[in-house]
């Protein structure tokens, strides 16, 4: 996964035959890079663990969720259950 994320984001990034249909994609790739941060998409479970406790405590405030549990007991690909 980080591979291809790094091959996309070089990608945006080059300027002798853009990749997008964004013919400003270089200033705009640099625009959003510095707004987030540098990694617009972060790997991992901690890198992504506040944002994820996010998503559950607003799917329990709309009640998309019954209850609220942290992120690692969350269903995930690989482990569609939580922690056993």
């Amino acid at each position: 996964m980080r591979q291809v994320k790094a091959s996309a984001c070089g990608a945006s990034q080059m300027i002798t035959m853009l990749r997008v249909s964004l013919p400003w994609i270089v200033a705009a790739h640099e625009a959003w890079a510095q707004a987030m941060g540098g990694d617009p998409w972060p790997c991992g479970s901690v890198r992504n663990r506040e944002d994820v406790a996010a998503m559950i405590r607003f799917a329990v405030a709309g009640a998309l969720a019954v209850q609220e549990t942290s992120p690692e007991s969350a269903p995930r690909p690989g482990r569609p259950h939580g922690p056993r």
